[in-house]
């Protein structure tokens, strides 16, 4: 049931991001806000270098005369990618992203390194998504603050963020360890690995933040975002309920747990949490789904044009092709829920660390076969009842 109403959304928000898709194919955007953009950097660029010292009357006019025109140029040529008259790309908050991402976990690595400890993992590893989206956004590129839908963006993966930084770090301290990593990390080519994974994991799943977060000249669709911010919270909540609904289950058993958890999210899913993670990044894939598609005519990519007269491909291919190269950014960004689904996969089922194992050890083999009775009958990932879901996700 769930998964079916999931496909229905999934469908509503394909269907608007193609339409979009088409209205910005058939559709040119006036020269006149791009312009007016780049105008606005290059004056103020003049600006700064007027009054930065006192020159002649014919000097001025002589910098001005450079500056005016070719200013303009060389912004629009080196600092933006315009590879459509509509849609204006800027590369650098992408840039600026992934060496947050690398830095954060290098310092990560580091300590693993010289301490062996399971403390930091999460607080780096998860914290880096606030870092990597708040610095970009408020500190180093002002412009992005203009764009709502970047802001609202960076809001969600920021508060995400370090909610579930700081409670995994909480955690941490409680428990001082994780048997689940403990072979992991017990080696240093397996807590290299583990870094790399954690960075990655970090690149390809902000990918739809990050992506969108390039198209400054897009405010988004407004139905888009309203359906990508009503995932979002959902998800959100989700995943911070079950979380406390776990920890607090451990807490009643200060004699140490006999029986998994089953209850309240996790007597509908044995994971709720990574549901939850994948609900929420799901929409803020949405929220930024339809600027992630470049818009404007004449200016398609043509493969024809590089490929000799007896090679070319038919008119109908080359349009296709075409109309994929303006959505790369999308089916680029697509790799996040894609690559998050079988992280996840990987831990629940076992393929990944050792949880399924440790699970059994100290579940499984009771008389009353409760485990064995919760693990066939409950799903790994998505609860089957949509009904049950949101009442134990919104109930108070």
């Amino acid at each position: 049931m769930l998964q079916k109403s999931f496909q229905g959304v999934s469908l509503i928000s394909l269907l608007l991001l193609l339409s979009s898709f088409f209205q910005k194919s058939i559709q040119s955007f006036p020269m006149d806000n791009m312009s007016s953009l780049l105008t606005q950097r290059s004056s103020t660029n003049k600006a700064t270098t007027s009054t930065s010292s006192i020159v002649s009357l014919d000097k001025r006019k002589n910098m001005h005369t450079r500056s005016s025109p070719s200013s303009s140029t060389s912004i629009s040529s080196s600092s933006f990618s315009t590879s459509s008259p509509m849609m204006l790309f800027y590369s650098t908050p992408l840039y600026q992203s992934s060496l947050i991402f690398a830095f954060i976990n290098g310092i990560g690595l580091f300590i693993s390194i010289l301490s062996g400890s399971h403390i930091h993992l999460d607080l780096l590893g998860t914290g880096a998504f606030a870092l990597a989206v708040l610095i970009p956004t408020f500190l180093t590129i002002p412009m992005l603050q203009s764009n709502t839908r970047i802001v609202l963006s960076s809001l969600c993966v920021a508060i995400w963020s370090m909610k579930l930084a700081f409670f995994l770090f909480y955690r941490a301290l409680q428990v001082k360890t994780d048997a689940r990593l403990d072979d992991t990390l017990h080696t240093l080519s397996g807590t290299i690995g583990f870094w790399i994974i954690s960075f990655l994991w970090g690149i390809i799943c902000s990918l739809p933040h990050t992506l969108g977060s390039t198209s400054i000249s897009s405010i988004g669709n407004i139905y888009l975002k309203s359906i990508g911010v009503i995932l979002f919270l959902l998800g959100f909540i989700t995943e911070t309920r079950s979380d406390y609904q776990k920890w607090m289950f451990k807490l009643q058993q200060p004699n140490g747990r006999t029986s998994p958890c089953t209850i309240g999210l996790w007597s509908i899913s044995q994971h709720p949490n990574f549901f939850g993670n994948l609900l929420l990044w799901l929409g803020i894939l949405i929220m930024n789904g339809d600027s992630l598609i470049e818009c404007g005519r004449g200016r398609l990519w043509n493969p024809n044009k590089t490929l000799p007269l007896s090679t070319r491909l038919p008119s109908s291919v080359s349009t296709i092709l075409s109309l994929i190269w303006k959505a790369r950014r999308l089916f680029l960004a697509l790799l996040s829920p894609c690559f998050m689904y079988l992280l996840f996969h990987g831990q629940a089922s076992g393929y990944i660390t050792n949880s399924v194992q440790l699970a059994i050890q100290k579940y499984g083999g009771k008389p009353n076969g409760l485990f064995e009775k919760y693990i066939q009958e409950t799903p790994l990932i998505f609860p089957r009842d949509i009904v049950g879901w949101l009442y134990q996700t919104l109930k108070f």
